[in-house]
């Protein structure tokens, strides 16, 4: 158990640790919940804050119940400017809209949008007062992508893939959309070097 911060199983609370199989590697936590407990699995997955693997435990008891991909909702503060974001700059595809009122252009726009497996709700309903969002979003030729978009005009800066935690490796592409939600592109799993 390379990682551990204190032992969380001899705890009676559910306490912080980091368990990694790289010991120091991420100072994001993962609570106790979620490691070895008496008749668990050992399992691979990915820590999303540091970009390594980790080894956690999971119950090897089927459950009637499974989660799929969770879908972000976005305030969308300028349709117009939004859409052009969105579908004319990074590639999404609108996959449905809606207005409570058919009849008025002006009623506001509810949206799901895709690109790749990568699915977000834009929220038209929320004003200046709803707060902004981060979203990470995985892709597999991350370089290539910010090349694509590099080819594109939309106004603003160049995008660039940045080596956020300085540890010499390129692995997020950042993009602030017209409402101010923070888009992370980075480099998908099994890329990273």
């Amino acid at each position: 158990m390379r990682g551990l911060k204190f032992n969380p199983l001899s705890s009676g609370i559910d306490g912080l640790v980091c368990y990694h199989r790289s010991p120091g590697v991420c100072s994001q936590p993962i609570y106790r919940s979620e490691l070895l407990q008496a008749h668990r699995v050992e399992h691979e997955r990915y820590c999303f804050h540091c970009g390594q693997l980790k080894t956690v435990m999971s119950d090897p008891q089927k459950h009637s119940f499974s989660f799929e991909s969770s879908i972000p909702v976005l305030r969308m503060l300028d349709e117009k400017k939004t859409k052009a974001f969105y579908l004319d700059y990074l590639g999404f595809e609108v996959e449905w809209e809606h207005r409570f009122t058919l009849e008025s252009p002006s009623s506001p726009l509810y949206m799901q949008i895709r690109q790749g497996a990568s699915v977000l709700h834009l929220n038209g309903h929320a004003d200046d007062q709803a707060p902004t969002t981060e979203v990470r979003i995985p892709v597999h030729g991350l370089e290539e992508y910010c090349q694509w978009l590099g080819g594109k005009s939309n106004g603003g800066e160049k995008p660039e893939v940045v080596d956020p935690r300085y540890e010499g490796r390129k692995t997020d592409m950042n993009l602030i959309d017209p409402s101010g939600n923070l888009i992370v592109f980075w480099l998908a799993k099994g890329e990273q070097e």
